[in-house]
């Protein structure tokens, strides 16, 4: 089979499109973070991009280093809200990797036996492929933190929402149609019966315009994205969980959506 030729004007025109609203989210974010933190400076507005955690071997449930080979395997995406402190280089300020500190190493221990049991469990239960590809994403891959330990919980959602207003939503979304996914694993901040909430609100209220709380929840807003782009598609699975630095992740593990 002949190799694809690679329209070279059209790639350089489709990158610089990309290199421009990246530029572009930079400056955004670092106004917007400095009108949340009053009176402190931005740590950083470069991005935490998305990455490959590894290949999950669900048979012998040990992980494997993500080579060129891998590219094909089916796909899990695992998302969460934004990167924190342990995901930047506190010298240079550049993003190290998403789940890069203790959220990582949950991701890590847990996540293979959280997926085979969620399938398992699952009535009628779902077949697992034998090896997949786990990618981490951030939702806003900006850190809405601002390096704060602790995190302090109402600046980042507060700047996390207006990020995801003015240009997350959006990014968010085109991110996660181009990994073309087998199953979505929705594990931001935010209580897992806020997604319960939601879902049973749609099932049973129409045209309702009262908008409760839970609507507002960093886990919702990204789980009405998910839902935009593949509640209606059978080949996509959609999961959700408490976040993986909570100790309910482990315990009350992964519920399809």
């Amino acid at each position: 089979m002949k190799n694809k030729k690679i329209n070279k004007k059209k790639f350089e025109r489709k990158t610089g499109r990309e290199n421009m609203n990246r530029n572009l989210h930079c400056i955004i974010f670092k106004e917007l973070c400095e009108t949340v933190y009053v009176d402190e400076p931005c740590f950083t507005n470069h991005p935490c991009l998305d990455a490959c955690r590894g290949v999950a071997n669900l048979r012998s449930r040990k992980w494997e280093k993500c080579i060129s080979a891998h590219q094909k395997l089916p796909r899990v995406v695992l998302v969460l809200e934004s990167p924190h402190k342990h995901e930047y280089n506190q010298s240079t300020k550049r993003a190290i990797r998403p789940a890069n500190g203790p959220t990582g190493d949950s991701i890590d221990n847990d996540i293979i036996n959280l997926l085979i049991e969620a399938y398992h469990n699952q009535k009628p239960s779902k077949n697992l492929p034998p090896k997949v590809l786990l990618d981490v994403v951030e939702a806003v891959s900006y850190q809405c933190s601002n390096n704060k330990d602790p995190i302090k919980q109402k600046e980042r959602n507060e700047l996390f929402r207006k990020v995801w207003n003015e240009f997350g939503k959006d990014d968010f979304e085109k991110r996660m149609r181009k990994l073309s996914p087998f199953a979505v694993i929705n594990a931001c901040t935010g209580c897992a019966k806020n997604i319960r909430s939601y879902i049973n609100r749609r099932k049973r209220v129409k045209g309702n315009r009262q908008n409760p709380k839970y609507l507002k929840a960093l886990n919702v807003l990204v789980q009405i994205s998910l839902d935009a782009i593949w509640e209606l598609n059978p080949n996509v699975d959609l999961l959700f969980s408490s976040h993986p630095s909570s100790s309910h992740f482990k315990s009350k593990g992964l519920f399809f959506r």
